[in-house]
């Protein structure tokens, strides 16, 4: 390979496959992984689907299922 190889820089072998796989950071994997409910200020980096703030500020939210 000569010095000037730069085709791991294209990320060929992104989403889906898995970080341990792929060698690469972690953090573009969850981006295309979601693995919760984004809310805002919890959570992994993505933007929240909800926003909530309650009476004394916090900005939180913990869903949890009850049933169907």
């Amino acid at each position: 390979m000569r010095k000037d190889d730069f085709r791991y820089l294209l990320r060929l072998k992104e989403p889906p496959f898995h970080p341990s796989e792929n060698c690469r950071d972690r953090n573009s994997f969850l981006n295309s992984c979601p693995m919760e409910y984004p809310g805002s200020s919890g959570g992994d980096y993505r933007e929240g689907a909800i926003r909530i703030c309650t009476k004394s500020g916090r900005r939180t939210v913990l869903s949890l299922y009850k049933g169907h």
